[in-house]
């Protein structure tokens, strides 16, 4: 589990959330949040946050201008990537098989 989770109050709170669905068991993930860029090795599939909910989650009163998550596959299986916006799909994309690698990025 990643420990990505990011909110500040504000009276219009956005919701910008990644996802990383398939039937994989692991992959190596890039993420870019509001503070920059990270990446981690061997993460469970789904990509689940700190508190056990799917998806890594940011909530501010502005959005990064760019959204982005990528994975490679660390063995067989498919992988499937979302990039949501206030509940709303603004990227999504599905790679099959080993080691193959699935981008999602978005302008916000």
């Amino acid at each position: 589990m990643l420990g990505y989770e990011h909110r500040v109050d504000h009276p219009y709170r956005a919701h910008l959330a990644y996802y990383l669905e398939g039937d994989a068991e692991s992959a190596d993930i890039t993420v870019s949040t509001a503070s920059g860029t990270s990446q981690q090795q061997g993460v469970d599939v789904p990509l689940m946050n700190k508190n056990g909910e799917a998806g890594l989650h940011y909530y501010g009163p502005a959005v990064p201008g760019f959204a982005y998550i990528s994975a490679q596959n660390n063995g067989s299986g498919d992988l499937t990537c979302r990039i949501e916006l206030d509940g709303k799909v603004i990227a999504q994309n599905t790679s099959s098989g080993r080691y193959a690698i699935v981008t999602c990025k978005a302008s916000t």
